[in-house]
């Protein structure tokens, strides 16, 4: 066989390996959405805000015993899930409020962050203009700030307001209200005016892994 008649072999091994590689199916991406959750004897049943008709839910064992709060009345969910095949395949588990108006919040939309805590009260909420702190008796305050993205899924947001530094920490370790009872994907703990406070967070509609 002659060395050039070797080339169109080769461009066409080639370009059958391109196509392979690009035709490679992409993992599937999770819905999220909000609704009320209860028990239908055994079986998790969630009804979307704005939806007619619930969606049976195939809970993993890990998430099981979080649904507890659940169990005796129904309460507000804020959820991922895979819906394409019934039941619908819970993944994660953002927020549980046993009383919400969490299908009437028009901030979420917009909100990037929440974090919150009692013992003192304070709430903090993020967007893609900046970030606003709230405590009684204190003025509100609306910042800028820096998000970074640390190891083991930790952020870091931090601010400045009168000399004084602001820093909010965000862990992947879920958290129960110390008031409400409430359970929440994420914990805070959030470094102002000498003070530390901890608490509870969770991601909004907004919310970007990039920093």
């Amino acid at each position: 066989m002659r060395p050039y008649s070797l080339v169109p072999l080769a461009l066409s091994l080639l370009l059958g390996g391109c196509s392979l590689l690009a035709s490679k199916p992409q993992p599937p991406v999770p819905q999220r959405l909000q609704g009320t959750l209860w028990f239908n004897t055994t079986q998790a049943q969630l009804l979307p805000c704005d939806a007619a008709e619930p969606l049976a839910l195939d809970v993993p064992p890990a998430l099981q015993s979080t649904l507890a709060l659940c169990d005796s009345a129904a309460c507000f969910a804020d959820l991922e899930l895979h819906a394409d095949n019934a039941p619908a395949q819970l993944v994660r588990l953002h927020r549980l409020e046993a009383e919400s108006h969490g299908c009437q919040d028009q901030t979420f939309a917009h909100l990037q962050l929440a974090a919150f805590g009692n013992e003192p009260f304070w709430s903090l909420r993020l967007n893609d203009q900046g970030l606003v702190l709230q405590q009684p008796g204190e003025p509100t305050l609306a910042l800028p700030y820096i998000r970074e993205q640390l190891a083991d899924g930790l952020h870091y947001i931090s601010s400045h307001a009168d000399h004084q530094q602001l820093g909010l920490w965000i862990s992947q370790q879920p958290c129960t209200d110390s008031m409400s009872g409430f359970w929440y994907g994420l914990s805070a703990r959030l470094e102002w005016q000498g003070q530390t406070l901890s608490g509870c967070a969770y991601y909004g509609a907004q919310y970007s892994s990039a920093p």
